[in-house]
């Protein structure tokens, strides 16, 4: 993963990733405070695992259960993220169901845009230097959550993927760009080798 030149990418994405190398957490920090996109997912091969402190804007806490299953809410119905979800984002997450979480508690600035019913904050976005980072609290397929397989799926990560990666290249949340995102999608593979989904 070291041999990966960050710049080449609008934004990079990590999914479940359980252990970070030597040096990979920094030059992640170092490609995002000069203006890259960082997407941070859980599950639970990353419970108690962070590529860094200080630059994200949350903390992430213990994996927990959910029990009943509880949907996602916006906080902040405006936010760029939820520009391709229409007027309502609340009404599309409200059929969602999240059986499992790592709660957030936001640091630095971080602005939480999903929550669960109770408050748990599961989606939290912030700048670190001229970039932008997000950590998503639970997992980007149907291991903790069905969002996935959920209408809202698409526009809630695209959304979230034009936020974070506009720094880098100038665009603006939420517009219909020529060029498409260029992104890294980091994940740890079951045999535990690093495997790069790149485009």
């Amino acid at each position: 993963m070291g041999r990966l030149n960050w710049d080449s990418y609008d934004l990079v994405i990590a999914c479940n990733v359980g252990a970070w190398p030597a040096g990979v957490a920094e030059s992640l920090r170092r490609y995002v405070e000069k203006g890259g996109g960082f997407l941070l997912a859980g599950g639970q091969l990353a419970v108690g695992v962070s590529p860094g402190s200080g630059w994200l804007p949350a903390v992430l806490g213990a994996a927990r259960s959910v029990k009943p299953p509880q949907s996602a809410a916006t906080s902040i119905p405006a936010h760029p993220v939820f520009s391709l979800m229409g007027g309502n984002p609340s009404r599309l997450l409200s059929k969602t169901r999240i059986r499992r979480v790592t709660p957030l508690s936001p640091t630095g600035g971080g602005k939480t845009l999903l929550s669960l019913k109770d408050g748990t904050p599961i989606l939290v976005v912030g700048q670190a230097g001229e970039g932008k980072s997000a950590v998503w609290g639970t997992t980007c397929d149907r291991a903790w959550t069905d969002i996935p397989v959920r209408s809202v799926f698409v526009p809630l990560l695209r959304g979230i993927l034009n936020c974070l990666g506009a720094g880098s290249r100038g665009g603006r949340p939420g517009s219909r760009r020529a060029d498409p995102l260029r992104c890294a999608l980091l994940r740890l593979a079951p045999e535990r080798r690093y495997r790069y989904a790149l485009p």
